[in-house]
């Protein structure tokens, strides 16, 4: 179920104040259940789901509410999102908790640039019923803040940086900054050439422990190096030429570097 409001169309008279602000709420569920009572299933009882008799399950929720949500200039969302879901393996019944809270805004702060901020907050736990290294615990923050500067419609320049914290049980810390480079330049009714460049660091407070994917996004202790060039162009009205090119280098781990291309022709 998705539901869109636009505060302003309802009480334009009323209220004009709520002329800029709108919603939308999302809810999705899903059940895989052994119940011999079909029908608290297909009823929709959902105190009978994500329980004893779940093989798998989730449900999820979504409410945004927006300031100038189409206006380019100033643009503002508030988030909340929900989401449990439980699911019965051969050894184990896991259940999963994600909670984000966050704000975004999007400025322009000149004809030729742009600016896109956001602040998260979120919680993911994971509970078993048998000891598991999957157990865990999260919670934290990340700020972000991302430019995009537009001289010519075919030339865009970004710079994004952010900084995070995320603790697993108050005992493990994770601590994490990312920069951002990003150039695109399009090519005419032909393709575009893209190029990108990341650098993450991470690091904890303590040394030689082991910690969950969750808790640094599957980032690596130490630094890292991402790069990648990207190009899509059209010789002729039937002729595609693609291009791909990535690298990382992560931690003290060796580089690797991956080169894709593809020419397709349309007969």
């Amino acid at each position: 179920v998705r539901v869109k409001i636009l505060y302003g169309a309802l009480f334009e008279k009323e209220l004009p104040v709520l002329s800029k602000i709108s919603s939308e709420s999302y809810f999705r569920i899903e059940e895989k259940n052994s119940t011999p009572h079909t029908s608290d299933i297909y009823f929709l009882k959902l105190n009978r789901f994500l329980n004893d008799s779940t093989i798998a399950g989730s449900q999820l929720m979504t409410h945004d509410v927006f300031w100038n949500e189409t206006d380019e200039l100033f643009s503002l969302r508030l988030r909340f999102q929900q989401k449990k879901s439980l699911t019965q393996f051969a050894l184990a019944t896991e259940r999963n908790y994600i909670r984000e809270r966050s704000a975004r805004m999007r400025i322009q702060l000149d004809k030729e640039i742009s600016n896109q901020t956001e602040f998260i907050n979120t919680t993911n736990t994971l509970s078993a019923n048998v000891s598991s290294n999957l157990v865990r615990n999260i919670s934290g923050n990340a700020l972000s803040s991302d430019f995009s500067y537009r001289p010519q419609q075919q030339f865009e320049f970004g710079f994004k940086m952010e900084i995070a914290q995320n603790n697993n049980a108050q005992i493990i810390v994770a601590d994490m900054n990312t920069q951002e480079m990003r150039f695109t330049f399009s090519f005419e009714d032909k393709g575009q050439l893209r190029l990108e460049l990341h650098r993450e660091e991470v690091q904890f407070n303590k040394i030689n422990i082991d910690f969950p994917f969750e808790l640094t996004n599957g980032r690596l202790q130490g630094k890292t190096f991402l790069w990648k060039v990207m190009c899509d162009y059209r010789i002729a009205e039937y002729l595609q030429t693609t291009f791909s090119y990535d690298g990382r280098k992560e931690g003290t781990r060796e580089t690797v570097q991956t080169a894709r291309a593809e020419l397709r022709a349309t007969f």
